[in-house]
């Protein structure tokens, strides 16, 4: 039951091709049978085997040469830690802000920044991961500027300390150590703001070329928020849809 529960909170929450790979763990019949033989033949509570399981699994990947491998780690420690929130009927924690800000965390899986609120979370800067996992994917479709992967030096940025970042550079700056580029970061932000609101209300008008033709606009998506997203920016119908 913890398996299906976890299953579909995660096939609620995020694109489904994302997802696929740790769907693909909590439906291999051969790591199940597995976790249930070492559950009966050791007398050992369920909650501890898949815990010590999928840990094993995590470091194996971990020490894997390639990178997009290694970046699954992620992936497994979320599937992880979820199971093991439901086996011993503890939630999952979920990222809840007062006020817009950026978020500082230690590990980010898919189906947590899928369930983010865009309006809130500004940034992301985590300390594992890297650019093709699968949080830093799901983010930059969210339009939430992220940096993962930064490692020990997360721990040089203090709560409430007021930070400006650039996704794509991986650039961090701090309001202590550059007060200009903070102004002007929150300026060049308040332009786009503008900017984005001019066009979200043209891409409302129907796309007709100067002699009047018009064209049919159409989305690509792979999920519920895709859809939300596309309709919001003009999208007539779905053009693709991604399964």
């Amino acid at each position: 039951d913890s398996l299906t529960a976890t299953q579909a909170s995660m096939a609620a929450h995020a694109d489904e091709n994302l997802l696929s790979f740790p769907l693909m763990l909590l439906q291999d019949e051969a790591l199940l049978a597995e976790l249930h033989q070492t559950n009966r033949s050791l007398q050992i509570n369920a909650s501890y085997v898949w815990d010590t399981k999928l840990y094993e699994m995590e470091q194996s990947f971990a020490d894997m040469e390639a990178a997009y491998m290694r970046e699954r780690v992620q992936d497994i420690s979320e599937i992880r830690r979820s199971v093991l929130g439901a086996l011993v009927g503890i939630p999952s924690p979920t990222f809840s802000l007062d006020k817009p800000a950026i978020l500082l965390t230690d590990e980010l899986g898919p189906a947590e920044t899928a369930s983010l609120d865009s309006e809130k979370v500004l940034g992301i800067v985590c300390r594992s991961g890297g650019k093709t996992s699968h949080a830093a994917i799901l983010a930059r479709s969210l339009g939430i500027p992220a940096i993962l992967g930064l490692g020990k030096a997360i721990e040089k940025l203090e709560y409430e300390t007021e930070i400006a970042l650039d996704g794509e550079r991986g650039m961090i700056w701090t309001k202590s150590q550059f007060p200009e580029k903070i102004q002007y970061m929150r300026e060049l932000v308040e332009r786009e703001k503008a900017l984005e609101a001019d066009r979200l209300i043209s891409s409302q008008q129907p796309a007709v070329t100067r002699e009047g033709t018009h064209v049919d606009v159409w989305a690509n998506v792979g999920s519920l928020r895709d859809a939300e997203i596309a309709r919001e920016r003009g999208a007539e119908g779905i053009g693709r849809y991604r399964t």
